[in-house]
């Protein structure tokens, strides 16, 4: 891929980096195909986040200590959707499934949270009693002394900041593919 002021050549079809060149060619093709073009293009850079994350979320070593825990739920787990927007925009979100219904299938990754930025370790009969005043005291002591509290694993940050580049660059790539399909249409 070459690199030219504003815009990017990729076999062919030409990708504009420049936002008021992207401007000009996405009212060229019309708002409803503009609105087909970009969101083309936000799902496959949201498919890049996707997959760099299920990459790099940590698994269980088999066998699994939980009963009814399948190795591997966390990365299954992990999904993308296109949310509603504000005309002109196109937002993607990267989530976890969780519930009963996920439950079933295997897929509940509640716990994702807890992976990613951290936790105090509990058992059984071991939670922390009190009011929530308490319990915040509780929390930070805990955390101070660095006994009980299993660091996070921070996968999610990692893979955003590791496919940022990547996650564009596809999205330029489908955007271009995109405007040039609709507009020979």
């Amino acid at each position: 891929m070459q690199r030219t002021h504003g815009a990017d050549v990729m076999d062919g079809v030409r990708v504009v980096a420049n936002l008021p060149e992207f401007r000009q060619q996405l009212r060229a093709i019309g708002a409803d195909m503009e609105r087909k073009a970009v969101r083309e293009a936000g799902r496959a850079a949201i498919a890049v986040f996707r997959k760099v994350a299920q990459q790099q979320a940590p698994m269980q070593k088999p066998p699994a200590t939980r009963k009814g825990h399948v190795v591997g739920t966390l990365r299954r787990a992990i999904y993308t959707r296109r949310m509603k927007s504000p005309k002109g925009r196109a937002v993607f979100r990267l989530g976890f499934r969780q519930g009963a219904k996920e439950r079933a299938k295997q897929r509940d990754a509640y716990y994702w949270a807890w992976v990613e930025q951290g936790h105090i370790a509990r058992g059984p009969g071991q939670r922390l009693k009190g009011g929530a005043n308490t319990r915040a005291l509780q929390r930070r002591r805990i955390r101070a002394s660095g006994k009980g509290f299993v660091e996070g694993r921070f996968f999610l940050r990692r893979s955003y900041e590791s496919a940022q580049s990547r996650a564009l660059d596809a999205f330029y790539e489908r955007l271009g593919r995109a405007v040039q399909k609709y507009s020979q249409q």
